[in-house]
């Protein structure tokens, strides 16, 4: 088969968007499929020129980002207000207050409402469906499969579908309309709405759709039950083997390797490691914490002034992001790996593929009832505490404590439970999906 794939995020980028669909792009190829790749061009805020070997011999279509317009206007206005200083003062006492920033103010949450409407890649967007237009008046292709977020990708291929003439796949590898806290401040009740018919337009457009997890998969068949056969739930997935050393025991080593952003509030978790550290039976010297990745602050709070205030730099360790190597190795030397996915009931961070296949009990802050506590029990691997009872995670760290450090015992992955999440069998319902999807010729002419 001839297969178009269309993402902003691809190898060489590092971004975790890139790695699914890259993986995707180097499975299909491998199985003899003709790919071509439509991503964004520039250089990616993170990039591994090694990952370019994975998609060898796919061709790959870049396009380059166009520039925005906010930068020049921000640049733009306070040049405009120095040059007049008194007319701005003027109208702001002939309303009684400062009338010009406020309007400034409403004006740019409105702004930003639409320039965030879909995602911030909406000119990329069309200049990717141009090139997808011009793709199909030269070639034929099988299949498209567009991947998001940011979600324009789908957009683009739904400007070109009538002259793609192809099955279409939609992934979802985040919800597009159901996160109801994600970019709060740059939302508006028009702007949900039309994201919401853009969704419509897209699911109901697509002959099939692939959702990361179950929850969204099941969200999205009862909102567009006329889709509901064509909604499938494929998992990120780990590449490579599972880890087989055995985890260290004799100390209780807590590893975080990520970011701290959104609702990752790692605070909970940081007292009741200070609590467990007090308490008389604890060896302080056999207990530590690393955090490592973009974790110096969460929300505006600072985690290293939290630690240096209660003396725990020497339990507590703050370190920047590290290249794969260096984290594979503070896995390995790790024995319980700490997750955050509070708030997310529909996602999946793609930490927890890379935390199974370490091979390490997971100790995952996150809500009973979401899909990533559904994981790690399908997983066998760990431990789940939920934010909304936040007095568990002192008992929990306890019981950790007493299993590593004072019976000494270890951590045995069960194999047949990890087999399931290898990025190799996600791939595999790809591929079969790939050759079995229909074509929904109904929706396609709509």
């Amino acid at each position: 088969m001839k297969i178009l794939l269309v993402s902003f995020h691809f190898y060489p980028d590092a971004a975790i968007g890139a790695r699914r669909i890259s993986e995707l792009a180097a499975y299909l190829h491998a199985r003899g499929h003709e790919v071509v790749a439509v991503c964004g061009a520039g250089a990616p805020i993170q990039a591994e020129p090694a990952l370019t070997e994975r998609v060898h011999g796919i061709r790959v279509e870049r396009i380059a980002v166009p520039g925005k317009l906010t930068p020049r206007l921000l640049a733009w206005l306070p040049r405009r207000r120095a040059a007049a200083p008194q007319a701005s003062a003027a109208a702001a006492n002939d309303e009684g207050g400062p009338a010009t920033e406020s309007r400034l103010a409403r004006l740019k949450r409105y702004y930003h409402s639409f320039e965030w409407l879909v995602d911030d890649r909406k000119l990329w967007s069309l200049l990717a469906a141009l090139r997808l237009a011009r793709l199909a008046l030269r070639e034929r292709f099988d299949l498209v499969i567009s991947s998001g977020p940011p979600m324009s990708p789908h957009l683009a291929v739904l400007a070109a579908r009538r002259l793609l003439r192809c099955r279409w796949i939609m992934d979802l590898r985040d919800p597009w309309t159901d996160d109801q806290d994600w970019l709060r401040h740059v939302r508006s009740p028009l702007s949900d709405r039309i994201n919401a018919f853009l969704e419509r337009r897209c699911v109901l457009g697509a002959d099939a759709v692939t959702t990361t997890t179950p929850s969204l998969a099941r969200l999205l068949r009862r909102r567009y039950p006329s889709q509901e056969e064509a909604i499938h739930t494929i998992y990120n997935g780990y590449d490579g083997a599972p880890q087989e050393t055995p985890a260290p025991v004799g100390a209780l080593r807590l590893l975080y390797a990520g970011s701290i952003y959104y609702n990752r509030d790692p605070f909970p978790l940081l007292e009741a490691f200070a609590a467990l550290l007090n308490q008389p039976e604890v060896d302080r010297r056999k207990v530590s914490l690393r955090l490592v990745g973009n974790c110096q602050a969460w929300r505006g709070r600072s985690l290293a002034q939290w630690i240096d205030e209660r003396g725990l730099g020497d339990r507590i360790e703050l370190r920047p992001p590290v290249p794969p190597g260096e984290v594979a190795r503070l896995l390995a030397e790790a024995n319980v790996l700490v997750n955050f996915a509070q708030g997310q009931p529909h996602q999946i961070p793609a930490k927890m593929f890379e935390y199974i296949a370490a091979g390490r009990e997971m100790l995952l802050i996150a809500e009973r009832d979401s899909d990533s506590a559904a994981l790690l029990r399908a997983a066998g691997g760990g431990r789940v505490c939920d934010p909304r009872e936040p007095l568990t995670l002192l008992p929990t760290l306890s019981a950790l404590y007493r299993h590593y450090v004072i019976e000494a015992r270890g951590f045995d992955a069960d194999p047949t439970r990890l087999a399931r999440f290898a990025r190799s069998g996600q791939n595999r319902r790809f591929l079969e999906l790939v050759t079995t999807a229909p074509l929904t010729v109904s929706e396609t002419a709509t």
